[in-house]
């Protein structure tokens, strides 16, 4: 992430980052450090780990803890336009794909070179989303038979007083 340039910073981060200047006292992080505490916001919103924006900006996990708690609706806005975004690309994807496999089906031997596993793989990922966007299970969870909480306090229990039992009072 060290390769990000602060002046294409969201206006939204950018936004808020400059009204937490104007009114934030002369020590707080947003005005010593501005392109340090941006460049945080920026790998904040992209979802990054505190250890790996500590490592990039030099800024504490205290700062950033309040950084993140001072921006962020910012920060929501920024991961929703991403989100977007992402969709989007996702949907161009999706039409480019489907347009690919039509030119696969028109044309038999071109099919005959594709990997039936990469076929299979592109089923699954397809299928497990169709199902995941109707509610449907996408996983099976097993359940195995095995020892209860209660059976296990009775258990307990019961060797406690065969302890007792067992006991010779001096």
């Amino acid at each position: 992430m060290g390769g990000r340039i602060v002046g294409r910073m969201d206006s939204e981060i950018g936004y808020s980052l400059a009204d937490r200047m104007v009114r934030a006292p002369r020590h707080a992080a947003e005005v010593r450090n501005p392109k340090g505490c941006a460049l945080a916001l920026e790998m904040l919103a992209d979802g990054c780990g505190t250890s790996e924006i500590v490592k990039a900006t030099g800024l504490t996990a205290g700062i950033l803890a309040r950084l993140r708690y001072d921006h962020s609706e910012a920060i929501s806005v920024r991961r929703e336009k991403a989100a977007d975004d992402a969709e989007h690309m996702a949907e161009r994807y999706r039409a480019i794909l489907e347009e690919k496999a039509n030119m696969l089906l028109d044309d038999p031997d071109l099919l005959k070179k594709v990997n039936p596993r990469d076929l299979a793989v592109t089923y699954e990922i397809f299928r497990s989303k169709a199902s995941s966007l109707r509610g449907e299970a996408t996983a099976v969870v097993e359940h195995r038979k095995g020892v209860s909480l209660e059976d296990a306090k009775k258990a307990l229990e019961a060797a406690q007083k065969r302890i007792q039992g067992e006991s010779i009072d001096v």
